[in-house]
């Protein structure tokens, strides 16, 4: 569904900007920074789009419980080494030059990035965007088991389901750890489009936990983000029939993964080279669409070296037999 794709480039992109132009670059009153303020929203979008989309995959691909480990395979194949790599490099540049600081950069801290450890310890990341692959990955472990239920058609099921999905986002969580319950609610919302899209619900159930969830996201978060969901929703059902043409579009979504992992430590660089070799607040308001346009480019060249073989090798691993349908 190109509408994904292009979600996805514009969440990358929002995420992006917000790091480079409003995380302390610009002052805040700057119309630049202003602009980029909420980019931090991106971050949801992508967990209602992964909410959506993995099952769906799944679904088209016959996908059975049987082949779980094999849909871990083919997600650490697709996630991990452009992770891994990106890790390195952030390592070197801890080590061998002084343009980027994450923080703590302990032992322990770097051991606890395997098997994304530090969203259980409260460890610091050495790139502000793992906490949120952290919580993709316990999703990954999530769906790959509870996907039999989601495609059961019983209407008992269906509200049972739900209700312990909802309950599953009031678990309390320390804000230093990053806990798939923490954003549940985000992901729901793609799980109940997939579930009307194949038709485990009907249009009444749909609406029904449509409006109890965005009541609860109101209430558990803000109506802000509820206006969100609403709109990534709205969008993803409008055009997910339709052929998007926009090309610059397109290519972001599909170096998006790649324009997430770099664009922090990248922004990072530039944002110390920029302040130190410009002084005016109009020519540094400016360097931020360059430096923009420098971290796309960046991303498309990790795109083509560390993230592209390993999408070709995971999207060549099919699942074996179609045996979970709705019923």
């Amino acid at each position: 569904m190109e509408i994904i794709e292009v979600l996805r480039g514009l969440a990358a992109f929002m995420v992006a900007g917000f790091h480079v132009a409003s995380a302390g670059f610009l002052p805040k009153e700057n119309l630049v920074a202003q602009s980029f303020s909420y980019g931090w929203v991106g971050v949801n979008i992508f967990f209602i789009i992964s909410g959506f989309i993995l099952p769906y995959s799944m679904y088209v691909s016959n996908y059975s419980i049987r082949n779980y480990f094999l849909f871990l395979k083919k997600r650490i194949i697709r996630i991990e080494p452009p992770y891994v790599i990106s890790f390195l490099i952030i390592i070197l540049l801890i080590a061998f030059t002084r343009y980027y600081s994450p923080g703590s950069a302990s032992f322990f801290s770097m051991i606890g990035h395997v098997a994304y450890l530090n969203a259980f310890t409260g460890e610091p990341w050495l790139n502000i965007v793992y906490w949120t692959l952290a919580i993709e990955f316990q999703f990954y472990l999530a769906i790959g088991l509870l996907f039999p239920l989601l495609i059961n058609k019983k209407n008992a099921i269906q509200i049972t389901l739900f209700v312990v999905f909802l309950l599953i986002n009031l678990i309390p969580v320390s804000k230093n750890l990053s806990i798939l319950s923490s954003y549940f609610n985000f992901f729901m919302f793609g799980i109940l489009l997939f579930q009307y899209y194949i038709k485990v619900i009907d249009k009444i159930y749909f609406l029904i936990f449509l409006f109890m969830l965005l009541a609860f996201t109101t209430w558990h978060n803000n109506l802000g983000l509820t206006i969100l969901v609403m709109a990534t929703l709205s969008l993803i059902t409008l055009f997910k029939q339709r052929s998007i043409k926009s090309k610059p579009l397109l290519f972001l979504g599909s170096i998006s993964y790649s324009l997430y992992l770099i664009h922090a430590p990248l922004g990072s660089i530039l944002n110390s080279l920029f302040k130190r070799i410009i002084s005016n607040i109009d020519l540094l308001t400016a360097s931020v669409f360059a430096m923009l346009g420098i971290i796309i480019l960046g991303a498309y060249i990790y795109y083509l070296v560390a993230e592209k073989p390993f999408k070709k090798i995971s999207s060549s691993i099919k699942y074996v037999e179609n045996i979970l349908k709705p019923v």
